[in-house]
This record gives C-alpha cells, structure tokens and sequence, in this order.
C-alpha cells in the first residue's frame, strides 16, 4: 500500500507488482473523452435511453431529456484540452443519465490475488443540487435513486462526498470530509480526483485529491471477507458513471475529464 499512496494516478506499479508490463501483466480501461462517442455536437443534445456508443451504454434515468457531449479542444477553457464529456439534464427532480462501460470485465475476489486500481476525475457546476455516483458497479440502469445492489466508489448527494459500496443490496457509505467546490466550463474551478485500490487479497482503500493538486488524501478502508461486507465479493463489475438531479428542479451540469480502472491480468 506505500507504494500505492507515493505512486497514486495511473500507477504502473501495484503491491507486490512492481514495474509491470502492460499489457501482458496487467489489463486497463481508459477513456479520456477525445471525440465524441455519440457524434453530438458542442452543445448538449438529448438522445433516446437506450442509445449505446462502441464504448458506454447509455440508459435515461426516468428520462427528461437533457444529453451528453464531448468537447475537446474548442470547449470554453484550457484546462479540458484533451477531451471532456459533458453531462447534463433538463431539470426534473431524480432524472438524470446512467453510462456503464459495456461488458463487466473487473472483478473484486479475496481470492484472486489481483489487484485493481480505479481513478476518475470530474466536477460539477451545482454541488448541492447534483447526485453522482462513479466507480465500479454490476449491470445496473439507476443507482442513486434506487440505491446501488453491487458496487463501489463514490456518491455526491445534497452536497456531500461519501465513500458508497453495496453488496446484495446492503450499502455503505462513510462521508470523506472533503468539500467539492462548485466548477463551470468558464473557469479552471471544481475539478476533484477519486481513486480505490483493491490490494488483490482482503481490502479496499479509497483516496480523494480534493484540490485537484496531484495528491491524494486517504478517506478509508473496507475489508473484503467471506461475511457480508458492503464490497462486492466474487462480482463482474464495470467503470459506471450516474449523474441525476437532486432535491430541486433545475437544469445540472457534470463534466468528466476520465475514467481509467487497472487490474493485473491472470496467468495461470
């Protein structure tokens, strides 16, 4: 784990993995959101639930319109060169967007002995009025409204960051005592970087760089056992991004700069 926490952001090294080759030791997902899966134009444009791009599948939670839209270098400020997704909504209290990676190739086993590494970073323009989920989850349409089944990551609700993880239906969720900052695509403000490392035997450490500075903060633990849990043991899961309006009507906005999970790959 002391490497984990020197190395953190798209580490190369895991514990008891050092220097590994990829891809043949270990196996990634990356999107940076260069060019728009979708086609859509700059400017948010609704689509349909349902509608997949080759990468994410893309469910409407209690759809009200609203879209997605990558904006790479001709977006509003410099500091989305490289690609961002934009997520926004119409305005209906408890609708929103729901994007899994499609297939669910990650996997949190004690009895694997392969680690796994998760990172996001995003922001949002209404921290109090937006709920978001982001991490791991098994196949799953609508998560903040109906409660995460399998999974784990990080959920913003009325203004608060938690760490969120849910087995069988039993969640968790410890508050992380990092305030997100409101963000806007006119300014360099907002931004926030999430990360777990499951150490491929009994845990899970989360990590958040709240000031989008390059250093993570540790939040907390959770154990992996055989007993119930709050981690999803023995689960396929998969990167899922849940974006949705919270206790007031009114159009939101969430950016999301990447997603990248690591897991080392098995050799039998």
């Amino acid at each position: 784990m002391s490497k984990f926490k020197n190395h953190a952001s798209l580490p190369v090294n895991f514990e008891g993995l050092i220097n590994a080759r990829q891809p043949q030791d270990v196996f990634t997902f990356f999107d940076d959101f260069m060019g728009c899966s979708w086609a859509l134009d700059a400017d948010s444009v609704a689509i349909t639930s349902g509608t997949a791009s080759a990468i994410w599948d893309y469910t409407a939670v209690v759809d009200d319109g609203g879209g997605l839209a990558c904006a790479d270098a001709g977006f509003a400020y410099k500091s989305v060169l490289g690609g961002v997704l934009r997520i926004t909504t119409v305005g209906t209290v408890d609708t929103g967007h729901n994007l899994q990676v499609a297939g669910t190739q990650f996997l949190i086993d004690q009895d694997i002995n392969l680690p796994l590494y998760f990172e996001a970073r995003f922001r949002v323009e209404d921290v109090s009025n937006t709920d978001v989920f982001i991490g791991l989850s098994a196949v799953d349409t609508e998560i903040v409204n109906a409660g995460l089944v399998d999974g784990t990551g990080f959920l913003l609700e009325e203004g608060v960051l938690s760490v969120h993880s849910a087995e069988s239906d039993a969640e968790k969720s410890t508050a992380s005592g990092v305030t997100m900052a409101d963000g806007t695509a006119a300014s360099n403000a907002g931004w926030i970087r999430v990360a777990f490392f499951f150490d491929g035997k009994d845990s899970v450490s989360f990590f958040i760089d709240g000031n989008d500075d390059g250093t993570f903060d540790y939040i907390t633990t959770l154990t992996v056992s055989s007993t119930l849990d709050y981690l999803p043991d023995d689960q396929a899961l998969t990167p899922t991004i849940e974006m949705i309006v919270g206790a007031t009507a009114s159009a939101e906005v969430m950016d999301v700069d990447y997603v990248y999970c690591a897991q080392q790959r098995y050799h039998a």
